[in-house]
């Protein structure tokens, strides 16, 4: 793990954004959901009253989850349900589920959710055979950046400086700079001019990079005469 006391440094950027003049001050809420199932396989011929199916189980709790609220079908601030992987047979199952959302209230209540459709699961079996262990994986930054607002503010300058609007977007992921945030040191997320983000067509054009040299030197003289000026 990063020795932050070794590094010395009082605040950080992050260069994880997108397209150019770009910056992220806010990111999910974010847990991970590990979904076990348990089954019972007896041979199909004479299965009726006997067999349970540990993937079925694993279908029947996924079916519970709010369909319109996957990856997919939200954009912005809207918050998901995303199942990663699901894998197992008749006996064992596991689905891996990753939870995101903005707003700390409603992420706790999707973890809740999943709780529920496990607890909903089981009652129908009359048994346990579905378990769910939930935990954290990081934290929406904006609590930390909102106490340290000259990290944006003279982002903004550093872009303007060459040329650029900025625009604050709501980060639909995560960075280091999230999790750096709770361990003391406030970071937020600035261009690092890709497109089509973690996809097979994901490309960065060459312009967009030295322009981010151009606004990191700029983000440093900024740093600079302030440091200067006391």
């Amino acid at each position: 793990m990063l020795d932050l006391k070794k590094c010395g440094a009082t605040w950080w950027y992050t260069l994880d954004g997108g397209p150019i003049a770009s910056s992220a001050t806010k990111c999910f809420n974010a847990a991970e959901a590990k979904v076990r199932a348990t089954g019972f396989s007896v041979h199909t011929g004479t299965a009726k009253g006997l067999m349970i199916n540990a993937s079925e189980v694993i279908m029947r709790i996924h079916q519970l989850l709010p369909p319109q609220e996957r990856p997919e079908y939200t954009e912005g601030y809207d918050g998901f349900y995303y199942i990663e992987r699901m894998e197992g047979g008749c006996e064992q199952a596991l689905a891996d589920y990753i939870i995101r959302d903005h707003d700390h209230d409603r992420f706790e209540e999707r973890k809740r959710v999943i709780e529920r459709a496990v607890d909903y699961v089981n009652a129908c079996y009359g048994k346990q055979v579905a378990t769910v262990e939930i935990s954290n994986q990081y934290l929406n930054m904006a609590d930390v950046i909102r106490d340290n607002m000259h990290l944006v503010d003279n982002a903004e300058k550093a872009y303007a400086a060459c040329g650029y609007d900025m625009r604050v977007i709501p980060m639909r992921g995560g960075t280091d700079g999230a999790q750096l945030c709770y361990r003391g040191l406030p970071c937020p997320n600035l261009s690092a001019g890709y497109y089509n983000a973690h996809g097979v067509k994901e490309f960065v054009p060459v312009p967009e990079i030295e322009g981010m040299v151009d606004v990191l030197q700029a983000l440093v003289g900024l740093y600079a005469q302030s440091q200067d000026e006391r």
